[in-house]
């Protein structure tokens, strides 16, 4: 079985899942108890690359340069990871209980948070070792084991509880000892091997400005939720969620074309330069062009049957105009991850930090200003305006490097 056939698995369970919960919740507890169930996967998606720390924007470098990382530095960095977990219960169940006003859920929110960053960054090393295999399998299983454990929680309560994320985190935990126990083969010496201290330093000294980049990018993002779910109410945050949710899982139609044709592009520089490597960015950006395009249409076809006889949500002139929107952002949000992609090989992100914080200042502005006159559709029209402005910024920094390799 190849790559690219390996990566669409590796990413089904994430397609699966908004399939089957969305639906369940929505249907079983109502928009407000699926907006609740949605701010908290928003704060994780956009706090966990301070656990991270840049460990998988490492392996993905690795992964893409065709270079090997060995066993002792992966122990290294997950020893750091595992050493702020303390401070990161501390602070994270502070951010939560702010939203959420009850200690213990809180507490679990965070502690999932927190195991969802380790797996994450254990995908990034079987990934980077070449166990494409276990990773696959591993990942899959798991996706699956979570989607039926929310069901049956669910199904036995007759409210909705956040309490959720406490049975999602013990998965997570223990999603993450069978993942050591697969890179390591079944000799559990992580914690045997000495620090090297001096590499540890030097690893996150550079890494960090990841950090800030990819939690102010999340920010610029997805901070309009916290104003809508405040300005307009729960229900509407739930409509809007579900209308973003089902677009942007189209974004991963190009994970395959990513995953199997970046590293190609190292190896043709050496081979047959310069002229070599733009054509193939070329060939990878129109493929990811017509495919997401298509499937876009292929979406939009399948709007009734998904909004009104999956979720069981009306489409009406607003909500189909909005769908619009997101449809046309996430053709943008497509090529510009691939530059992005291109830009985290060559190690030049440190500007998207500046873009990231411009659009989340204007994002915060214009939310406050015009979301109770216009609705939610401006939220979304910004994404689509402000994804298009890092589009140009990344076609801009990309040509820049190409011109210098």
């Amino acid at each position: 079985m190849n790559k690219g056939v390996y990566s669409v698995l590796f990413k089904l369970g994430e397609l699966f899942k908004p399939f089957i919960i969305a639906p369940f919740i929505i249907k079983l507890f109502g928009l407000s108890s699926f907006a609740d169930y949605a701010l908290v996967l928003t704060v994780v998606a956009v706090c966990y690359p301070i656990i991270d720390a840049g460990v998988l924007s490492y392996s993905q470098r690795v992964f893409y340069r065709k270079t090997q990382v060995g066993l002792k530095k992966i122990s290294d960095l997950i020893k750091v990871q595992l050493s702020l977990f303390p401070v990161a219960m501390l602070v994270f169940s502070i951010v939560f209980f702010m939203m959420l006003d009850e200690l213990f859920v809180s507490m679990m929110c965070a502690l999932y948070l927190y195991s969802t960053a380790l797996t994450n960054s254990f995908n990034g090393f079987l990934r980077a070792r070449d166990q494409f295999f276990v990773l696959v399998k591993l990942k899959v299983f798991f996706d699956l084991v979570e989607i039926l454990v929310i069901i049956v929680f669910l199904y036995k309560n007759s409210e909705f509880s956040l309490l959720i994320f406490g049975y999602m985190a013990i998965i997570k935990w223990i999603y993450l000892f069978i993942q050591i126990n697969c890179l390591y083969r079944g000799k559990l010496v992580i914690f045997r091997l000495k620090l090297n201290t001096i590499e540890v330093i030097k690893f996150f000294s550079s890494s960090l400005i990841l950090v800030p980049i990819a939690v102010i990018g999340g920010l610029s993002g997805n901070i309009e939720r916290f104003f809508i779910e405040d300005l307009l109410g729960k229900e509407q945050l739930g409509i809007y969620v579900v209308l973003l949710q089902y677009v942007y899982y189209l974004k991963l139609v190009v994970f395959p074309i990513t995953f199997t044709q970046l590293p190609v592009l190292s190896k043709l520089y050496d081979i047959e330069g310069k002229e070599a490597v733009k054509k193939q960015i070329n060939k990878i950006l129109i493929a990811s062009f017509v495919i997401t395009v298509g499937m876009s249409v292929c979406f939009w076809l399948s709007r009734y049957l998904i909004f009104e006889n999956l979720i069981g949500i009306k489409l009406d002139s607003y909500r189909e105009t909005t769908l619009i929107i997101f449809l046309s952002a996430v053709c943008v949000m497509n090529i510009n991850s691939i530059l992005m992609l291109i830009m985290t090989v060559f190690q030049q992100l440190r500007a998207y930090l500046y873009v990231n914080s411009i659009m989340l200042f204007f994002s915060v502005i214009l939310n406050l200003q015009l979301l109770e006159k216009y609705g939610y559709m401006f939220s979304a029209l910004f994404i689509l305006l402000s994804s298009s402005i890092v589009l140009c910024f990344s076609a801009f920094k990309c040509r820049k490097s190409l011109m210098n390799i």
